[in-house]
């Protein structure tokens, strides 16, 4: 995990002033909160970078919680800690944010079966026939065997150098890679997220 940075708004500034523009008002608009602190923290390695919010609401709620952003896109996003501390807070379970992986698609008898009776090591590529890996009914044409042998081949972890989250991420999303990248034998780097779970797990236990 990345080290925490030092700095901080000067007293009596405004926290949101050490966000991109505009994303600390959009944070407030949607969440109803006030952001009273921000404590930046630097990428390190391929995470992105990001803050710890502590957010205080009317009723005198008060919740600390970690964002990572992209500074190149102005905006809430896709922030997965932010929208886990928001989900907790409103008492529902999930996930911690670690402990996730590695995806079922490594596993040799997990499939997802497509309304036809095709097996796909992945519900995100169910419905492309041709990453179908096999047939309900045992068929077995070449084409789903070369695709069944080429998942048992995936190992894309294994360009994730010494990365603690291996065991947990295995390389990341083989969909986000195949779809964004257009190759799923590479990483789709998810260590943003790891690290951001890790900072809530961390609340948790000294709560």
């Amino acid at each position: 995990m990345s080290a925490a940075a030092v700095s901080s708004a000067p007293a009596g500034s405004d926290p949101r002033a050490l966000l991109p523009d505009g994303l600390g008002a959009r944070v407030e608009q949607e969440t109803g909160a006030r952001i009273t602190a921000v404590r930046p923290r630097g990428g390190g390695g391929a995470s992105r970078e990001g803050a710890e919010l502590t957010l205080a609401w009317p009723d005198g709620r008060v919740l600390e919680c970690y964002m990572n952003y992209d500074v190149n896109k102005v905006g809430a996003g896709d922030d997965a800690a932010f929208l886990r501390e928001e989900t907790v807070k409103h008492g529902f379970a999930t996930a911690d944010g670690v402990h996730m992986g590695p995806c079922e698609l490594h596993k040799k008898h997990a499939y997802t079966v497509g309304p036809e009776g095709s097996l796909y090591a992945c519900p995100g590529f169910a419905g492309e026939a041709s990453l179908s890996v096999g047939h309900i009914d045992g068929r077995g044409e070449a084409t789903r065997q070369a695709a069944a042998a080429e998942f048992d081949d995936l190992a894309a972890w294994k360009k994730c150098g010494d990365c603690a989250f291996i065991p947990v991420c295995g390389g990341g999303c083989a969909v986000a890679a195949h779809t964004e990248l257009g190759d799923k034998h590479l990483p789709s780097c998810h260590k943003p997220s790891f690290e951001a779970g890790l900072v809530s797990l961390a609340h948790q236990a000294i709560a």
